[in-house]
């Protein structure tokens, strides 16, 4: 047991070498949770210290809450144990502060047989659970192992849910992205549309300390240039025609947590200029307003254009490119990671089979063959998109090549996917413009809808629950198509 403590004191310095032997990077090792406590009085801390038995976590106790403070910011809390009154910083401010700071952690508040309301109110404002003095130590003993584990469990569900991205080209990327996620610094993603991005970015947030907190994504493109300032950095009441109420905006919302710019190339002059402003000096100003604010968040940036040839063209602050380039992750097209392929693709016939009725299972070997002899210049989109509709036209519970002919150009379209004979469509009048012809993904969507509709006996409102699609957009295709039967029968009761 270690000595009895003075006042002035604490027992973090003799623990900390042993359970933090390691910079400590914003990621607590799972196996040893950090446990706090603080009371002012003494002979308390040195109650629980003599009779807890840390063995499956680490035990920090103190009588000053500042410096409590001071060393949590440092190895981090998953328990917090707090006394309610306390000088300088009592209970109620120290559950406030945990609670901003550490959203998971838990909170136990100790109090005296006269303070039972305040340990209530404790309770409302956040607060796990309270323990009257004298202590109950085998109550409090066992509550610590009880949320101790619940929150283990809660974190690894957390893990289960995490997106990864695979593959052997992204290897010494992601080794990277996962050591960069557990720091602060700015990520800067590039690649050709389509590869990925984003999900990098996801998992670079999921896996950091700040996981708990805000992730605001921003398209920097699909935000026009009157909207972008206000969208970023909010406005007051009155700030121009429309505001009525202030608006909080995007980097205020991500105080603590994480910012996604995404397409950061396409920002204008007035706006690069703005935004490096506000990483020098994490303060922003809503639009109309005056008063500065002080904003904590971690920043990643996304882009497909080349940053370095746009600075070179003045299109791009080169001061701004070496703030966001910290950590520069270059991800590469699917055409390079061709192994991913077959993985990825499954995946996507997987997620199909909730999307679309009787949709394949799976895929062979030929057609994964297929896949990966693909360039893919869309990348990942343009595979899931040819998969969705690969399973739209498929007719087994297994793809086949024949399902994705259009990829081939040395396979014919099968026979159910050829232009279809004339008798089908619409005669078209003599001095009408000539209609472009079809294209391969044209022809197959006709055919599909003719099928549909010959099996129902041209029944619109049935062919087009079994499309998937509401009648009027059937009808649409139909018309758009030309297709025609030379007899329809007349109407039954019940059709519509």
């Amino acid at each position: 047991m270690l000595a009895t403590l003075t006042p002035g004191t604490s027992t973090d310095q003799a623990v900390a070498v042993t359970t933090f032997d390691r910079p400590y990077l914003g990621v607590k090792p799972m196996k040893h949770p950090s446990v706090v406590i603080i009371d002012d009085q003494l002979e308390n801390l040195n109650l629980m210290r003599e009779f807890l038995d840390p063995v499956n976590y680490s035990l920090h106790t103190y009588d000053d809450p500042a410096r409590a403070l001071q060393n949590m910011e440092i190895h981090g809390v998953d328990l917090l144990i707090t006394d309610l009154e306390m000088p300088r910083i009592d209970g109620f401010r120290m559950l406030q502060i945990v609670r901003e700071r550490w959203p998971r952690c838990k909170v136990i508040i100790l109090t005296g047989y006269g303070c039972v309301e305040d340990a209530v109110r404790a309770i409302k404002s956040g607060a796990t659970d309270f323990f009257t003095k004298p202590l109950n130590m085998r109550s409090l003993s066992h509550m610590i192992e009880q949320l101790l584990a619940l929150q283990k469990q809660s974190e690894g569900a957390d893990e289960k849910r995490q997106v990864t991205p695979s593959g052997n080209q992204l290897t010494p990327i992601m080794t990277l992205a996962g050591r960069a996620a557990e720091t602060n610094c700015t990520i800067l993603l590039t690649g050709e549309t389509g590869v990925g991005k984003e999900v990098l970015a996801d998992f670079i947030h999921a896996n950091s300390p700040r996981k708990a907190e805000p992730y605001i994504k921003i398209n920097c493109a699909a935000l026009s240039e009157n909207l972008i300032e206000s969208e970023l950095f909010g406005y007051e009441q009155g700030a121009f025609t429309g505001a009525q109420k202030r608006h909080i905006g995007r980097f205020e919302r991500a105080n603590r947590g994480t910012v996604f710019l995404d397409e950061i190339g396409e920002l204008s002059s007035a706006m690069q200029t703005k935004l490096l402003r506000v990483l020098q000096t994490r303060e922003i100003e809503r639009v109309g307003g005056n008063e500065i604010i002080k904003v904590d968040f971690r920043l990643i940036c996304a882009t497909h254009r080349d940053l370095e040839k746009m600075i070179a063209q003045n299109q791009f602050r080169q001061d701004l490119y070496y703030r966001i380039n910290t950590v520069p992750l270059p991800i590469p097209p699917l055409r390079q990671r061709r192994d991913e392929i077959p993985g990825l693709a499954r995946s996507f016939v997987q997620r199909n089979q909730s999307k679309l009725k009787n949709a394949p299972e799976e895929i062979d070997d030929e057609a994964l063959a297929l896949l990966q002899s693909y360039n893919w210049p869309g990348n990942i989109r343009e595979l899931e998109n040819c998969l969705e509709r690969a399973c739209l036209l498929a007719r087994d519970p297994c793809l086949h090549v024949r399902d994705l002919w259009w990829l081939n150009v040395k396979t014919q379209p099968p026979i159910e996917a050829l232009p279809l004979p004339s008798s089908l469509f619409v005669s078209m009048a003599a001095n009408a413009p000539a209609n472009p012809p079809l294209t391969p993904l044209d022809q197959a969507e006709l055919q599909t809808i003719h099928r549909i509709l010959e099996e129902h006996k041209w029944n619109f409102s049935r062919a087009a629950v079994t499309l998937n699609v509401s009648r009027s957009t059937l009808y649409l295709k139909a018309n758009k198509y030309g297709i025609a039967r030379n007899q329809r029968p007349t109407p039954k009761q019940g059709d519509l």
